[in-house]
């Protein structure tokens, strides 16, 4: 079968951090096949199931009747599913735009990706993660989720051109480097930090990494001004989105003038084959000094530990 994507010479409109990042876009072969089944992929329903039940955002758009997949659809969705696994770019993030064409619309597209995560997950595990539906937004900042599989393709769907809500993405080097960066910030919190992004832990890790990266810290406001000089913002549009290794690359967004819908964008979380070849870690033996905290009847006067511990 032809590549799935083809590398294009597109350019980051809003500035020039990481040129290296490769944009890329449907091969011209895949664009084709696509075409062929977009009207049926429109049509298929779906519904949601918790397919992770150990982490409260393991929901995922599932498929109901197998009658809407034809041989042909099949067979493509298998090798779609191969490309993906064997996924090996060597920046572990890449772009995407112009997803979305001509009658290939955001419904096909969202039902592609649901059958794609439902064939994922004989292997491997996989979902198609909704997306919450808000009145208004303040934005996303840059984060990892840390939790389950580490491979996750974004796509914007129902997105309104200057309205906000840009991509933002950032290498976990660069993070790292912000925070020594900053004198403030104690070399075991730092540790704290790359643990997290670079070993895989048998716990949802986002809601400890996310408040030490953006709690009420005497050091927040010089960490975010280093981490703003490393981030990269990519204008969004329908059709565009990325691919990153979580934990390699933080990811977020910028505010978004108005509601959040519910197909503003597209999630699958997956792993590839090089994220699955990260072995998990024991969270007590990596810190061993902390273990005699991490008890019930003992007083942990870490703010850090308790934020963990209420996370899991």
């Amino acid at each position: 079968m032809a590549p799935l994507f083809s590398i294009s010479e597109y350019k980051t409109p809003l500035n020039q951090i990481n040129q290296n990042l490769h944009w890329y876009t449907w091969s011209k072969q895949y664009k084709e096949e696509l075409l062929i089944h977009a009207r049926s992929l429109s049509e298929m329903p779906t519904v949601i199931r918790n397919i992770f039940p150990k982490s409260k955002y393991g929901y995922s758009y599932d498929i109901v009747c197998e009658d809407y997949i034809s041989p042909q659809l099949e067979n493509l969705v298998e090798d779609i599913c191969s490309q993906l696994f064997n996924i090996d770019d060597d920046n572990r993030a890449f772009l995407l735009h112009d997803l979305l064409f001509d009658e290939f619309d955001k419904n096909s597209l969202a039902s592609l990706i649901t059958v794609i995560s439902n064939r994922l997950r004989r292997n491997i595990l996989s979902y198609h993660s909704p997306v919450k539906e808000q009145v208004s937004d303040v934005g996303f900042p840059v984060h990892a989720d840390l939790f389950g599989p580490r491979a996750l393709f974004i796509i914007m769907t129902n997105h309104q051109l200057g309205n906000g809500g840009d991509i933002l993405l950032v290498k976990k080097t660069d993070v790292i480097e912000s925070l020594y960066r900053v004198t403030s910030i104690s070399e075991s919190t730092i540790e704290f930090v790359k643990c997290l992004l670079e070993n895989r832990y048998d716990f949802d890790g986002f809601d400890i990494c996310f408040r030490i990266l953006h709690g009420n810290f005497c050091w927040q406001k010089a960490f975010k001004e280093e981490i703003r000089k490393k981030t990269v913002f990519v204008s969004n549009r329908n059709g565009y989105g990325y691919f990153v290794e979580d934990g390699e690359w933080l990811h977020g967004r910028t505010r978004i003038n108005g509601k959040v819908n519910r197909d503003r964008f597209q999630r699958l979380v997956f792993d590839t084959k090089r994220t699955l070849s990260k072995p998990f870690h024991d969270f007590l033996i990596d810190f061993p000094h902390r273990a005699d905290k991490l008890t019930k009847d003992q007083l942990i006067e870490d703010e850090l530990y308790k934020s963990w511990l209420a996370s899991i």
